[in-house]
């Protein structure tokens, strides 16, 4: 009888890492993953024109009604951890689909998602097609979830060319998958580090996605772009992933307000049973104004909460996903979110500098192009900040239609883009802030904003320390360095002209307040 060799497992992230050694070859039974178990759907893309609707799951385990930005999430087990293929059936006459499979332990926030894959075009509706997605990495035995992703409109649209066709026809229908185990799990490691943004003073970016990746680089990570082994960052921007031995790419993104292509990318070479040290940076969109304020664009498509989705019960018993992704030239970034009702809300990552946190006033750019026959209707917007916190705090603006004035059409509020800035300030701690949107007041007399993107502008500048001392010092309060102290004194000593060159006054402090510094 041959023996078979032992393993070794360590936990890292939530998720087990095992170092296989030879073994005898041993039959692993398939395991079905049957969508009749999907126990959660989520839409971010529109069915087809005038409609939201969400997937429907069919009595003989298909899914239908599955379309662009969406996924089903199916809970299955794994006895015997390794490398998979998966299998499935798809129905569509629609071309140039692209799909993902995403799988992690229940337990764990640690995913790993396979590249895009290509769903063939069946010719009907009803005409079969097979689709066969080859690597998938189960690390470790227990209970997990499969999610199958629609990426076909996300992932075709790139900063450098956005699609206003987002919302075109992009829907499949797929059924029962199975995955086959196709051998041992390659030699493992580990990455780990943290990510910050250096332009921001170093701030820790919470809640960032990052993820470790061969070949080609995810263009714009981020909630609606993962690739390979994925997850998202620990309040102190720390994180751990799995990734094979060998060379990997590390990227992060979070692009509602850092750059939309992410965190350059880090080139890690990890050993097998080892941990690889990366850090990331991720620049931010922050700039600052002529009066040393910051202020940063806020792109609200980028939302990584809203409203949840519900399954459509039936064919023609359409439930309507909440909030989805539009695709429009006079957008900013391209992209809004749309389809939405009162009472619907977008929840936003927003981060402040190191340093800089306070009121800052915000800007709202929307769409609104409501009309019911008789009036035009105005959309009320509640912005709050950091919900349910002891820093909780909120604005509320009205939002009109933003159609043309003089339009006969008032639907043309749908592709023009309006503005309000809110009367009064948001508090923003300097960190990580979750910003909510909500569409607020009465559906019989109200209509939905649909939200662009908010521009935050900083109220105050803080008064630094330096600046703090310069104030003290022209008021006679503090005595201050001379001359003679050299690179002390040449701190405070801005103005250098005139009666001001050889002492620290109330010019210097106001030169402070110029550079940002008061």
């Amino acid at each position: 009888m041959t023996a078979k060799m032992p393993f070794r497992s360590r936990f890292i992230a939530g998720v087990a890492l095992l170092t296989l050694g030879a073994a005898t070859a041993v039959a692993v039974d398939p395991i079905t993953v049957d969508p009749r178990n999907a126990t959660a759907c989520y839409i971010a893309g529109r069915a087809w024109a005038g409609n939201a609707a969400t997937p429907v799951i069919n009595a003989d385990g298909a899914i239908s009604y599955y379309y662009n930005a969406s996924w089903v999430e199916i809970p299955f087990t794994v006895v015997t951890p390794g490398i998979y293929d998966a299998s499935f059936t798809v129905y569509t006459p629609v071309a140039d689909l692209t799909a993902q499979i995403d799988v992690r332990p229940k337990s764990s926030n640690v995913h790993y998602i396979t590249p895009d894959f290509a769903i063939p075009n069946t010719g009907d509706w009803g005409t079969p097609g097979d689709v066969a997605v080859t690597g998938i990495p189960l690390l470790q035995a227990g209970d997990y979830l499969l999610r199958v992703y629609n990426t076909k409109l996300i992932h075709n649209n790139t900063a450098a060319d956005r699609a206003p066709g987002y919302d075109a026809d992009s829907g499949f229908n797929w059924s029962i998958i199975t995955l086959t185990n196709t051998g041992d799990l390659p030699p493992m490691g580990t990455v780990s580090g943290a990510v910050k943004s250096a332009d921001m003073g170093a701030v820790p970016v919470a809640d960032a996605f990052v993820m470790a990746n061969t070949g080609t680089p995810a263009p714009e990570p981020g909630p609606f772009w993962q690739k390979g082994y994925w997850t998202t960052t620990a309040a102190d921007g720390s994180f751990t992933l799995p990734a094979p031995a060998g060379a990997n790419n590390v990227q992060a993104g979070q692009p509602s307000m850092y750059a939309i292509s992410g965190s350059p990318v880090a080139q890690a070479t990890v050993a097998a049973g080892q941990t690889s040290a990366v850090d990331l940076n991720l620049p931010s969109r922050f700039t600052k104004d002529q009066d040393g304020k910051y202020t940063v664009k806020v792109e609200s498509e980028y939302f990584t909460g809203k409203d949840p989705d519900a399954f459509s019960t039936s064919p023609g018993a359409y439930a309507s996903s909440p909030v989805v992704i539009q695709g429009q030239a006079p957008a900013s970034n391209g992209f809004f979110c749309g389809y939405m009702d009162v009472g619907n809300y977008v929840d936003v990552p927003v981060d402040i500098p190191a340093g800089q946190g306070g009121e800052y006033t915000v800007t709202d750019l929307y769409f609104n192009g409501y009309w019911d026959g008789s009036s035009f209707k105005d959309a009320i917007t509640k912005i709050t900040a950091n919900l349910g916190t002891a820093d909780e705090n909120s604005v509320e603006a009205t939002e009109p239609n933003s159609a043309p004035s003089g339009s006969a059409n008032p639907s043309d509020g749908y592709t023009t883009q309006g503005s309000t800035t809110f009367a009064a300030p948001i508090v923003l701690k300097a960190g990580h802030n979750l910003v909510r949107l909500t569409n607020m007041g009465d559906g019989a007399v109200n209509a939905a904003a649909a939200w662009d993107a908010f521009v935050l502008v900083q109220k105050n500048v803080p008064v630094t320390a330096t600046a703090r001392q310069a104030l003290r010092i022209a008021a006679g309060l503090d005595a201050g360095p001379s001359p003679a102290a050299g690179a002390a004194f040449t701190a405070l000593n801005l103005n250098t002209s005139g009666a001001s060159a050889g002492v620290i006054d109330i010019t210097d402090a106001i030169a402070l307040a110029k550079a940002g510094k008061l």
